[in-house]
């Protein structure tokens, strides 16, 4: 396992300035533990898609998943996003490998993620993140 993930490389305290760095930041944010920074990566009206398809919408009901995720201590790597920008909203499809501890037990999974930013003074924030679609 890499540490940091290649997702979550960035700097903790940067402003994203691209749909990518944007991602990297959030992801990143979980890895280090620190909910309340990766909740500031998700819009106010964000959208967080779980794994049996539950839609979890506001930022305050997504830092409660967010919060599941640092206690599993979660890590992606292997990214392979894929961006289509247009103005102020960005899409990102792509597999995703990730890496969870439960129960003392290691996880390895991989998904087909989709993400949708919106820029907004001028940074970029999640708006809608689907990233538990099984991979096949």
């Amino acid at each position: 396992m890499k540490s940091p993930s290649a997702l979550g490389s960035a700097p903790a305290t940067a402003v994203p300035e691209t749909p990518g760095g944007a991602l990297k930041a959030f992801v990143g944010a979980i890895e280090q533990g620190n909910v309340a920074l990766a909740a500031t990566c998700v819009s106010r009206d964000g959208c967080l898609i779980t794994p049996d398809a539950t839609a979890i919408n506001g930022r305050d009901a997504i830092r409660a998943i967010l919060n599941q995720l640092v206690k599993l201590r979660l890590r992606v790597e292997g990214n392979s996003t894929h961006w289509v920008v247009a103005g102020d909203i960005a899409l990102g499809r792509g597999v995703w490998q990730s890496r969870s501890e439960h129960n003392g037990t290691e996880l390895a999974q991989q998904w087909n993620a989709t993400i949708v930013l919106r820029r907004r003074d001028q940074a970029w924030r999640i708006q809608i993140i689907a990233p538990w679609e099984a991979a096949s």
